[in-house]
């Protein structure tokens, strides 16, 4: 087992923040600027610092947002998050996320998406984005989603000539197809 030392409250992406369930807005103190520490000061400084934040927030009208209770809770919040985070590992994951999602075309990758294939619409594959959102094709294998997802048959769906899935003709609404049999049978004044 290697011993691997973090930086925690050293990087440069450093910050803590306070934002209870319950509360409609929250506390942020950058302490890195994305290249250093703004300040080199002790962890219980930061804490106090976010606190101090905490209790001088008010309203328009001159009265406090939060208690002195809110503030320890803060300052807990942040001794706590200045020694267990790992702001480095953090901020590349969130450079690994944006990446993805510009790759996905400014949308969330989707865990997985599940379709037939065009050649045999009873052929199912799992298309699934790996980490850099790259997509990977698996086969699944025949009759495993039969009793989840109709076949697009069921549905009288047609392949897509234009693109990959299917198309399927949109459903009438119930007066449509109410005005559409009584025209069959002959019934008269139909529209009003």
């Amino acid at each position: 087992m290697t011993n691997v030392w973090i930086r925690q409250g050293f990087s440069p992406f450093t910050h803590v923040e306070w934002w209870p369930e319950n509360e409609p807005h929250g506390h942020i103190l950058q302490i890195g600027d994305g290249i250093n520490r703004i300040l080199d000061v002790d962890t219980e400084e930061w804490a106090s610092e976010l606190g101090d934040a905490v209790i001088q927030c008010h309203r328009e009208d001159g009265t406090y947002c939060h208690t002195a209770q809110d503030a320890k809770e803060a300052m807990s919040q942040a001794l706590l998050q200045l020694q267990t985070i790992d702001y480095d590992a953090a901020y590349d994951e969130l450079q690994r996320r944006i990446k993805a999602f510009r790759k996905w075309g400014m949308k969330q990758a989707p865990a997985a998406v599940l379709m037939p294939t065009q050649e045999d619409y009873k052929r199912w594959v799992a298309i699934v984005p790996d980490r850099q959102g790259e997509i990977h094709a698996y086969p699944l294998r025949k009759g495993v989603l039969e009793d989840i997802i109709p076949y697009p048959e069921k549905h009288l769906a047609v392949p897509d000539p234009h693109g990959v899935g299917f198309l399927a003709k949109p459903r009438w609404s119930l007066p449509r197809r109410l005005r559409r049999t009584l025209k069959q049978r002959g019934v008269s004044n139909v529209d009003s």
